[in-house]
């Protein structure tokens, strides 16, 4: 008698549940906290294949940061699945608002700037500004360095 294998998703949907969980228990003044185990739960939830659950997450955190670097990060998680699930204009307009919400945070603003070069390649409209938005992610990744 051959077992199945378990399914590789399996790890990752019992790890959205804990982060989830560990959210909920998160007590509400340490709401930082409580978004980041959110976009965790956000991250293996839609690693799992369950995107419209990461979508649900990602909506939570989205509501409870405030504007700058905290907010540009599940904006930028918020377009990938976005992307993944073929809406590119709600990725783009995503990013969009990432990018503006990245002040000083390089890494994030190069993050934003190549996941929305990518998007508007996908969209096979603007070419130029895809090349322009990588080019840009390019350069801001380079200062860290």
């Amino acid at each position: 008698m051959r077992v199945a294998a378990p399914s590789r998703a399996s790890p990752r949907a019992a790890a959205a549940e804990l982060f989830e969980r560990a959210a909920q228990l998160t007590p509400p003044a340490h709401t930082p906290e409580g978004a980041r185990r959110r976009m965790e739960a956000a991250r293996c939830a839609f690693q799992s294949g369950d995107t419209s659950r990461a979508r649900e997450l990602l909506d939570e955190v989205h509501r409870v940061t405030d504007r700058g670097s905290d907010r540009a990060r599940p904006l930028i998680h918020m377009a990938l699945v976005r992307g993944y699930d073929d809406d590119l204009r709600a990725a783009e307009s995503l990013l969009g608002e990432a990018i503006e919400n990245a002040d000083g945070d390089a890494e994030l603003r190069a993050d934003a700037h190549l996941q929305l070069g990518g998007i508007l390649f996908r969209l096979r409209e603007r070419l130029r500004e895809a090349v322009e938005d990588s080019t840009a992610g390019a350069a801001s990744a380079r200062v860290d360095l």
